[in-house]
């Protein structure tokens, strides 16, 4: 091993952000934070169904799931939220305690992104430079919440949005349960079914 590579190595070796060193255990208080908001946004949408016998818009409960998020980060020590269109949103965070910064982001948001820019390659010259943020893809199902990560980029010139530089690496799956053996109420599955996965599209997370 050469001096460079002996110095890469222990760059890489003391970044915690390396999404190559990411552990399940240090996702394990955002993915909290996530399925509490996610099951208070449950509870809404049930409330919204009850009351008028149909769900909210995928917008409303889009907005309502990030509102909670932020509130939760914004009541916890540990994280500080980024204020850059957070009224539109946007749920970036910092990890005081891992020095991480993440971008919150779905896992359709992102495959959707991915698309465009894959058919826009041949005629796209723009370049990109590397950031310092790390996407972190969510994805609700009916048995919990996938975590994933990714590098991002932003455009030379032209629009600032943050992208995925690669494909996300998957870290894992939490459960709704941890117990597995407890019953799953049917009316939660429907509920569910209802409120669905949150996968947003179009303009959501400006960056």
């Amino acid at each position: 091993m050469t001096a460079l590579e002996l110095l890469q190595y222990l760059r890489r070796f003391h970044n915690h952000c390396s999404i190559d060193l990411m552990t399940r255990a240090q996702l394990d208080s955002i993915a909290e934070i996530l399925i509490q908001a996610h099951r208070e946004t449950l509870s809404y949408s049930q409330a919204f169904l009850d009351e008028y016998g149909q769900p909210p818009t995928v917008m409303a409960k889009r907005h309502q799931l990030r509102s909670i998020i932020q509130a939760i980060m914004n009541q916890d020590d540990r994280f500080l939220l980024g204020d850059r269109y957070a009224e539109y949103g946007r749920v970036e965070i910092e990890d005081k305690l891992l020095r991480c910064r993440y971008l919150l982001r779905s896992d359709s948001a992102v495959k959707i992104e991915h698309s465009i820019r894959h058919q826009e390659a041949l005629f796209d010259s723009t370049k990109y430079i590397a950031s310092e943020v790390i996407l972190l893809v969510y994805k609700f199902h009916t048995q919990g919440l996938d975590l994933a990560l990714a590098g991002t980029e932003y455009a030379l010139e032209g629009r600032s949005r943050l992208e995925a530089s690669g494909v996300p690496t998957f870290i894992g799956t939490w459960l709704y349960r941890p117990d597995e053996s407890a019953p799953f109420d049917q009316r939660e599955i429907e509920t569910f079914r209802h409120l669905g996965d949150l996968e947003e599209l179009g303009q959501e997370g400006l960056s």
